[in-house]
């Protein structure tokens, strides 16, 4: 499964002041993930099992094919910008609110605009399971980010 898409905007999001170029410090001075000036990144961390991630892809930067190291999925929001997400092995995934299986190669083109993305990483668990445990859309066309993040902290 590399997705599941939910009909839902988030409301009364908290856009951070403070952004730093995503970093991997421990990588080899030639690997493209050590430091990208142009994938900004602001961290939270809402339990053991759930990190909120704010992330600014500037315009015209074109995020390279990867797996990401920790979580097995996130929950996305697009913010701002219309970029969607390229699954190596099965394409385009054009979406506002969706979890994706980041631990599948995946991408995001080049926009005109910085693409701005809430991101919540769940470290351990897996899509199905965090599908089963994601009511709070059911039946909702918006959710406000304070009532999302406490519901993921009961839940989870």
């Amino acid at each position: 499964m590399y997705y599941k898409l939910f009909d839902c905007d988030l409301t009364d999001i908290p856009i951070p002041d403070e952004w730093e170029p995503f970093t991997r410090p421990s990588l080899p001075d030639d690997n493209p993930w050590k430091k990208m000036d142009n994938w900004l990144n602001h961290k939270i961390i809402l339990s053991d099992e759930i990190r909120i991630n704010f992330y600014t892809q500037k315009a015209d930067f074109e995020l390279p094919f990867h797996t990401d190291d920790g979580p097995k999925c996130a929950l996305n929001y697009l913010i701002q910008g219309e970029e969607p997400i390229v699954f190596e092995d099965f394409g385009e995934v054009h979406y506002k609110l969706g979890l994706m299986n980041v631990s599948k190669r995946h991408m995001v083109p080049a926009g005109k605009v910085d693409r701005i993305l809430l991101r919540y990483s769940f470290m351990t668990l897996g899509m199905e399971e965090v599908i089963e445990r994601l009511s709070i859309f059911d039946n909702k066309t918006e959710v406000k980010y304070d009532e999302l993040n406490k519901f993921l902290t009961e839940v989870f």
